[in-house]
């Protein structure tokens, strides 16, 4: 993978920051221009050329996978690994093939599985948060809705590089998704009681903050707002994947609404429901190992989770005695 820092030390900020809109703004009329079918046949050459050439994040995404599928060996490993290294570069190219992207083209592109459960989460008239991971095109899901006229919201953090981020917000929203800064809540709770649509994702770090529980067997932390958001509104949560198939059509998969149960202790179910989101994720990165974003190193050490098992150790052996 590149270094940017190098670049800054060579040319100014002011000029980076040009030279990268200007590349970013030439590859994606050029994607556009070549079509689809050529695009992705370049993704295919792109992904494999970063998983060849990126040492450390291919290792991390290797560690990674070696850790929730221990029962396979190396070659199955490594096959996983560039798969979803193709997977990522497709999905990146999809997101700049929007311009292109009518809405004709869902017939033909998205086979749609279990859509009386978006029918009967609508229906309840309390919002419907989308519970998304990063697998799939989890980009595309939000476009697919958009374009056929659904209200569809997505929490976004800003791209290290300002203009860049804005090019690629832009073209999120070309394609019907509103996009929320993470720090606006009140915007997300709004668009929940106005029976919209709100696409989260809970499948990386928590922080601090999260609920500590199991994911694949190792203690993480988990992100607590799709749960919290669930119960403060009372939104239906609607699990939702874009699954790519073999022929790069995708399987838009629905499945069956959650209506959280509240009781009177607020973390109680919070950290339930969060469990069983987890639980969701688990089942599905199984069944399509190819298309999870194992780039991103999901069971790292990180000092919280460290100060939180620690500390669990603690109060077990203060029981002890």
């Amino acid at each position: 993978m590149s270094n940017p820092a190098i670049a800054y030390k060579v040319l100014s900020v002011g000029a980076v920051k040009k030279l990268s809109v200007a590349a970013l703004g030439a590859l994606i009329k050029f994607l556009n221009f070549i079509g689809r079918k050529n695009a992705l046949k370049l993704a295919e050459i792109m992904g494999l050329a970063f998983y060849y050439a990126g040492r450390r994040t291919r290792e991390a995404t290797i560690r990674s996978i070696k850790i929730v599928c221990k029962e396979i060996g190396d070659d199955k490993v490594r096959e996983i690994a560039m798969a979803a290294f193709i997977n990522q570069s497709k999905n990146l190219v999809e997101l700049m093939l929007y311009p292109s992207l009518k809405r004709r083209d869902i017939a033909g592109r998205v086979k749609f599985e279990g859509l009386e459960n978006l029918t009967s989460a609508l229906a309840r008239g309390r919002g419907v948060i989308l519970l998304v991971a990063h697998i799939g095109n989890w980009e595309l899901l939000g476009a697919v809705w958009g374009l056929m006229g659904h209200r569809v919201y997505s929490f976004f953090l800003d791209a290290r590089i300002d203009s860049i981020g804005k090019i690629l917000n832009d073209l999120r929203e070309s394609r019907g998704i509103k996009l929320i800064p993470r720090a606006e809540l009140k915007k997300s709770v709004q668009c929940l009681k106005e029976n919209a649509m709100l696409g989260v994702i809970a499948d990386q770090d928590g922080g601090e903050n999260g609920v500590y529980t199991t994911f694949f067997g190792e203690t993480v932390s988990a992100p607590r707002g799709p749960a919290a958001l669930a119960r403060n509104t009372g939104a239906t949560v609607l699990p939702n994947f874009l699954i790519r198939n073999d022929d790069d059509t995708y399987t838009m998969i629905m499945q069956k609404p959650i209506i959280l149960a509240k009781t009177k202790s607020k973390e109680t179910d919070i950290r339930n429901y969060t469990e069983r989101f987890l639980q969701i994720y688990e089942r599905l990165i199984k069944q399509y190992p190819k298309q999870w974003l194992w780039m991103y190193e999901r069971w790292k050490e990180r000092r919280h989770v460290a100060a939180y098992i620690r500390a669990a150790a603690e109060r077990i052996e203060a029981g002890r005695k």
